[in-house]
């Protein structure tokens, strides 16, 4: 006689491993790798990442379920903000060049982004409407090639 197979609910640790990977799956795919890539990488089956990406959606839209799109764009911008003042203080705070070249770089594609999305939602028509954020020091409008400049250029009257 066959047994029947039952299906077992995760335990505590399952959760957290489950979790882990999860997260873990998100950033694969907000770097663009595919669902096999993803299964490959993580050394799980090919129907395991299907299934998290799944439950991942499935997260997403209960997120945003009842949220109207200003609050969503509000969300949004408050995310790009936050993570350009972090990028922001990491520059004024370390005086490692490498550290400040990434923070400029971080700084940068916050701006990028940001202008994206306001013009994919109709906000902007054009590129050249973004002045910036206000208040911000002298880093906010340099190219990283810029700075870079400016770095070696301190570094060289310092010797």
């Amino acid at each position: 006689m066959a047994r029947k197979k039952v299906a077992r609910l995760p335990t505590m640790a399952g959760k957290k491993d489950i979790q882990e990977r999860r997260e873990r799956v998100r950033q694969l795919i907000a770097e663009g790798l595919s669902s096999r890539e993803i299964a490959i990488a993580l050394k799980v089956a090919l129907r395991t990442i299907q299934y998290d990406r799944q439950e991942i959606n499935k997260e997403i839209l209960e997120t945003l379920r009842g949220k109207t799109v200003e609050n969503l764009l509000s969300d949004f911008l408050l995310k790009y903000d936050s993570i350009y003042k972090e990028a922001r203080k990491t520059y004024r705070n370390t005086s490692n060049d490498n550290a400040k070249i990434g923070a400029l770089r971080i700084m940068q594609q916050q701006e990028r982004d940001k202008i994206i999305l306001l013009q994919s939602l109709g906000f902007l028509t054009r590129v050249k409407e973004i002045i910036g954020f206000s208040g911000l020091d002298e880093t906010h409008d340099l190219s990283v090639r810029e700075a870079l400049a400016r770095i070696k250029e301190r570094n060289n009257n310092e010797k």
